[in-house]
């Protein structure tokens, strides 16, 4: 454990986003480590042996909150309200799957014009297969994947998403690669034993060789080229709207 703290503060330092880790290493202990157990002796267990890396985050957050209010980047609920906020979760975390299938029209800022749009079937997924769970069903391996992916998605956003709004992004795609590792474990075990969604797959991956598609393969390698360009800020004007930092 002492390790696993260092290297956790280590962590920390680097990016404040893996904030979030203890709360994931529970989910590993649920599936696919089968730690949990049935007495409850046993799951409390897992908690307790987590406290050290649970008061980090907890220093952490601390810390991260006093910086960013003392340089004046910590927003008020003036300035933001609480329905912006949660509206601007709700529009992230379906523009965060989508922009997994989709990776386009992505800029250095991403401007917060537009929130509501189709935002609930992340949120109502995640909720729909915890209830499940809460029921008492028989989870099956595709069951279980789905419930920690799910949660792993929604909840390692949260530092991110904008409840605690910190600067004037309302998203941006680098605070993604860290939760969509959640999701494509619940495409794997879902294209495997759906026949409906393994037909999806295979014309997804024939499409992007018909004439005229886009070749999303070569989108990275162009995007950094904006970044290293001056034309950035170009780039973020022609891709995104109502974007004032880039106008700037």
């Amino acid at each position: 454990m002492h390790w696993c703290s260092s290297c956790f503060a280590s962590g920390l330092a680097s990016k404040p986003m893996v904030i979030t880790l203890p709360f994931v290493l529970l989910l590993l202990d649920y599936w696919p480590l089968q730690r949990t157990g049935e007495l409850k002796r046993s799951r409390s267990r897992l908690v307790v042996e987590k406290l050290p890396l649970f008061l980090l985050s907890a220093a952490s957050a601390y810390i991260t909150m006093l910086a960013q209010r003392a340089g004046g980047a910590l927003r008020s609920t003036e300035q933001f309200s609480i329905g912006v906020r949660i509206s601007n979760a709700i529009y992230a975390y379906a523009m965060y799957l989508w922009k997994m299938v989709c990776p386009a029209r992505s800029g250095a800022v991403v401007s917060a014009s537009r929130r509501l749009a189709a935002g609930f079937p992340g949120a109502s997924g995640g909720l729909g297969t915890a209830r499940n769970h809460n029921r008492r069903l028989q989870i099956s391996i595709r069951g279980a994947t789905c419930l920690v992916g799910w949660l792993w998605f929604l909840g390692t956003l949260v530092p991110v998403i904008g409840l605690m709004q910190v600067g004037d992004a309302a998203m941006a795609d680098r605070y993604a690669y860290i939760p969509l590792i959640g999701i494509f474990p619940m495409i794997a075990f879902g294209i495997r034993g759906s026949p409906l969604l393994r037909a999806l797959g295979l014309a997804w991956t024939l499409a992007q060789h018909l004439p005229g598609w886009p070749d999303w393969h070569f989108l990275p390698c162009a995007k950094i080229d904006y970044w290293r360009s001056s034309t950035m800020w170009s780039h973020a004007l022609r891709v995104t709207q109502n974007n004032f930092v880039a106008e700037e």
